[in-house]
């Protein structure tokens, strides 16, 4: 018998009204019938284009707003009942997000040292047997970090790359349980997002952390993850291992979202036509997808697509 999920969505829709200063008001469907569950210490790559939805998705499992309908459940438990401040607490410690941009989530005014004080003076995160300073110490040395340089340095002193690790460390701090990367790696040199990945891969590896991995590069989900969620328009077209999917996507779209990602043996071709010819098949692509309402479908062991 298979251990529980310890996240399911089941059936999750969102949708935002948008009142337009002139013109008539719109709807956006923002999340559609989204379902999927993942298991203690692996991860779920969302891949998708801006827009498709994969965002939303993190946001609603990290308890930023009501979905409209539908079920997020953390060890079987749905969000939305966490009513008491305890309950509310609790939930926002098992469940973390690390955003894209590392220094707007950091306070400019407060040194790192303050960054990770109050998560692990506020969820209670120093063990009897030891000390806040260890636990600063320890924390930081679990992404990676010299305490000793690092601690008493505001964000502006710090790279990149170095400011990410901090924002890991600081869901650290609390206990997460779930860290929701969003996209975490895009606005690094890519000299070091490998680094920040193998930090992810590590801390899932060795921790059990689990990882909701959202991405607009299909190519670097099989990196991390073991089962890829393709996304457009607010639903889920393709679904299964992630390494299957990089080698052999079957769904038009993520074919198109692997074609996109540049590739070292590739020649650029700089010809007017055929970059022409690619927008004109990636608009097709995209306005067949838009326009389908077949179900999600088994393909497969392990692998799901909307015809």
């Amino acid at each position: 018998m298979s251990a529980p999920a310890f996240l399911t969505l089941d059936q999750v829709h969102k949708t935002y009204t948008l009142k337009t200063m002139f013109g008539p008001t719109k709807q956006v469907k923002a999340l559609q019938d989204i379902s999927f569950s993942l298991q203690k210490g692996q991860a779920l790559a969302l891949v998708g284009e801006s827009g498709s939805g994969k965002s939303t998705c993190g946001r609603a499992v990290a308890g930023m707003f009501q979905i409209d309908s539908g079920k997020i459940c953390v060890e079987g438990k749905p969000i939305a009942t966490a009513h008491t401040s305890k309950e509310k607490r609790e939930t926002a410690r098992k469940v973390q997000m690390v955003f894209q941009d590392p220094f707007a989530s950091l306070n400019p005014t407060h040194t790192v040292r303050h960054h990770l004080e109050r998560p692990l003076k506020l969820h209670k995160r120093v063990p009897a047997d030891s000390t806040l300073e260890d636990e600063l110490h320890r924390t930081l040395t679990d992404v990676e970090l010299d305490p000793a340089a690092t601690l008493e340095k505001y964000p502006h002193e710090l790279s990149g790359g170095q400011r990410q690790r901090i924002n890991l460390a600081r869901a650290l701090a609390v206990g997460a349980e779930l860290i929701i990367a969003d996209e975490p790696t895009s606005m690094l040199d890519v000299s070091i997002r490998r680094s920040i990945l193998n930090l992810m891969k590590r801390l899932k590896d060795e921790r059990g952390i689990t990882f909701l991995y959202i991405t607009h590069d299909l190519a670097t989900a099989h990196y991390l993850t073991e089962n890829t969620a393709v996304m457009f328009g607010g639903r889920i077209v393709e679904y299964g291992p992630s390494d299957q999917i990089v080698r052999d996507p079957q769904h038009a779209y993520s074919k198109l979202l692997l074609s996109s990602v540049p590739s070292a043996k590739t020649k650029i071709d700089a010809n007017f036509e055929h970059a022409k010819d690619f927008s004109n098949f990636a608009d097709e692509v995209r306005k067949a997808t838009a326009a389908s309402t077949a179900p999600l479908a088994s393909i497969g062991e392990g692998r799901m697509m909307r015809s």
